[in-house]
């Protein structure tokens, strides 16, 4: 999606997250401010709704039930330059550098 027509409509922004509670949380804070919000609580489900919509922003966590969200994150760069966030209470280096890696932002 250009700029401008990102700047005309609404960012749909996929949520990737098992934690319900802090889904909800991100989810209504980015509606709140204008965004649409997808939520995916497995990696299934986050490339159905990946491949049914159009994303302007992915929000990963790296811990999900049925896979990594690196893996996914991996996954999406191969075919998307679509901006991607990783959620995670990882705080090492490593980690860090593991999710650049993946390929987010």
């Amino acid at each position: 999606m250009s700029l401008m027509n990102m700047l005309q409509s609404k960012p749909t922004i996929l949520i990737v997250e098992d934690d319900e509670d802090l889904a909800a949380l991100n989810a209504r804070l980015l509606r709140r401010n204008g965004c649409n919000v997808l939520v995916a609580n497995t990696v299934t489900r986050a490339r159905e709704l990946a491949k049914e919509n159009t994303i302007d922003l992915y929000m990963l966590d790296v811990m999900l039930p049925d896979g990594s969200g690196l893996d996914l994150c991996t996954e999406f760069r191969e075919t998307s330059s679509t901006r991607i966030i990783m959620l995670t209470g990882k705080t090492e280096t490593g980690d860090k550098v593991a999710g650049l890696d993946a390929g987010a932002d």
